[in-house]
């Protein structure tokens, strides 16, 4: 059904996504210590304001294509447009991270963003938009999207001290919810108080506020590894072979680091059990299970938001020693967690699971990162980051079809069978000597 009012849907999509914010931080928590950078500072300025540009984009955008055909079945379709380049790409954006400048590739994704929004701008002005205008559009997105999350997370490393990384980290991957939070709402409101095009037009104006800040951000001038084998991306560069013979090496590098391959076999199995579970899984049971139906879905939701946030703070502002052991303990948590959200019958449960589900996830993502930081060589670190963000956007879509089809037959029966590749990687990393000895 095609909602009747710009506002409120800005508001729905703000509201299923509020994380629970708890305490009060001041300078003397390590979680805050990066922000003593100036240039980190700036980085994560960049991140949040190209967080907020992207979500009012995604939200005007989904208005937009409703307003054009009304059919919510082309706008998954265009959605499912803009995934599929973002995850291919996101290798490409890896390896171009591992070659060049990284402030100057975070910069020609905000510039292509805000030129895309200008163009949208501009063809609604007129009147001119049509369907397979978005398609180009989204397409284009996902590819400039592509380009800023690996080096977003490869730079972070060349900030920062080895004992800042975890908090940093935790500072960069706490700030992700914050243009849910914070831009849902206000792109309803835009949409309804100045139209879409003018709404485009001011989205153009985030994108470009985010390449100033990051313009002000120095060049890194040094990348210092923090393995033995430094190598300079100047020398790394005159020895490839391009950047399909980058994106092979750094397939090889991971699989052949049996601690590395475990890292990543695990998130990608833990993306598929959760990405569908959460979002048609979840929608499904409270629709069939719960009295409150989507106002229950909502309280989920924002107690698994809460959850992973406090997971980030909690990453941040701890120093953990035995990272193999702990990252075992969480991934069995996480499976048997997710398997008890069968037996629920009411949102409250449901909630204290997803809301821990949230936590293992936060410390999971600041945790691995931070250890593929501190472990990977620098001329390979972006290709890192390129695959462990593609390979969680590529396993989305199948998460969703097969979610889809277990819930046909049992809403419940979704949680148990994604409970189970859980366990067993859990089984798998055990039996793993060098994931078990990580710290």
């Amino acid at each position: 059904m095609q909602p009747n009012h710009p506002f409120k849907f800005g508001i729905y999509v703000s509201i299923l996504s509020i994380p629970f914010f708890g305490g009060n931080l001041n300078h003397q928590f390590p979680i805050l210590r990066p922000l003593n950078n100036r240039n980190f500072r700036l980085l994560l300025l960049g991140e949040i304001i190209f967080l907020l540009g992207n979500k009012v984009h995604f939200i005007v955008l989904a208005w937009l294509a409703l307003q054009l055909t009304g059919s919510s079945l082309t706008l998954g379709f265009v959605l499912m447009t803009a995934a599929i380049p973002k995850a291919l790409f996101m290798l490409f954006g890896g390896a171009l991270s591992d070659r060049f400048s990284l402030r100057r590739l975070m910069l020609i994704s905000n510039v292509a963003r805000a030129n895309i929004a200008t163009g949208i701008a501009i063809l609604v002005f007129n009147e001119a938009i049509e369907l397979w205008h978005l398609y180009i559009f989204v397409l284009l997105i996902g590819v400039a999207d592509a380009l800023f999350l690996p080096a977003l997370m490869t730079t972070i490393p060349s900030l920062l001290k080895k004992s800042e990384l975890e908090p940093g980290n935790a500072l960069v991957r706490g700030a992700m919810p914050i243009g849910t939070l914070v831009g849902s709402a206000p792109a309803g409101l835009l949409i309804s108080s100045v139209g879409i095009a003018a709404t485009f037009g001011i989205d153009a104006l985030f994108f470009l506020l985010a390449v100033i800040v990051l313009w002000l951000m120095a060049e890194a001038i040094s990348y210092v590894s923090t393995s033995n084998d430094v190598v300079s991306r100047a020398a790394h560069r005159s020895k490839s072979f391009g950047v399909l013979g980058d994106i092979k090496d750094g397939l090889g590098y991971a699989w052949r680091r049996p601690a590395i391959r475990a890292l990543f076999i695990t998130i990608s199995v833990i993306h598929l059990s959760f990405v569908g579970p959460f979002i048609v899984g979840l929608a499904t049971l409270a629709d069939s299970s719960f009295a409150g139906g989507a106002t229950d879905l909502g309280i989920i939701r924002s107690c698994f938001g809460g959850g992973a946030l406090l997971g980030a703070i909690i990453a941040g502002s701890v120093v953990f020693k035995h990272r193999g052991l702990l990252l075992i303990i969480i991934t069995a948590a996480l499976g048997v967690s997710l398997m008890l959200i069968s037996l629920v019958q009411d949102v409250i449960f449901a909630s204290l699971f997803a809301g821990l589900i949230g936590i293992g996830d936060g410390l999971i993502n600041v945790i691995s990162f931070t250890w593929l930081q501190k472990t990977i060589s620098s001329h390979m670190l972006g290709r890192m980051m390129g695959l462990i963000n593609s390979s969680a956007l590529i396993l989305a879509p199948i998460s969703y079809v097969l979610t889809g089809a277990i819930a046909e037959i049992n809403p419940s029966l979704v949680f148990i069978v994604a409970g189970i590749p859980v366990l067993v990687i859990t089984i798998y990393l055990i039996t793993i000597k060098d994931f078990r000895q990580l710290t």
